[in-house]
């Protein structure tokens, strides 16, 4: 399966490595998917591996029934309402979904695209943080 066949209004930006296919890597950025009720129930983990200004393609595991609606949980700091668009079966263990989040405030979208570059460079490797310079 290929998350470029599918036709999008955004272009999304792998978080993975162009030689593997996405859904069969281990890197990605970490979510959690939330009921989209007042209590915010977890319903599983996930992990993004594309990105857009649009929505996201996670991988869940495939024992979870995930609803059309939900809410994704970023680094326990921000929260995007999405639908899931398509759901795609990778193994016996893997769903592939399709989220949209489009109809989001600009503001979240900011600060979403900035959390995730944040947590994609570091999951990459160079999320080294810097010495300070001893004074003289």
């Amino acid at each position: 399966m290929s998350i470029d066949k599918v036709d999008r209004k955004y272009k999304r930006v792998p978080l993975t490595q162009e030689t593997t296919p996405s859904e069969m890597q281990a890197k990605g950025v970490p979510a959690e998917l939330l009921r989209h009720s007042i209590f915010n129930y977890s319903i599983c983990k996930a992990v993004l591996k594309d990105i857009s200004v649009g929505g996201a393609g996670a991988l869940v595991p495939a024992s979870k029934k995930i609803p059309n609606k939900v809410r994704v949980l970023i680094a326990d700091k921000i929260t995007l309402k999405a639908k899931v668009a398509y759901r795609n079966t990778v193994n016996d263990e893997l769903i592939f979904l399709g989220l949209d989040w489009s109809n989001e405030s600009e503001k979240k979208f900011n600060e979403m695209i900035k959390l995730v570059r944040q947590l994609s460079f570091q999951n990459a490797g160079y999320g080294v943080q810097r010495q300070s310079k001893p004074r003289t």
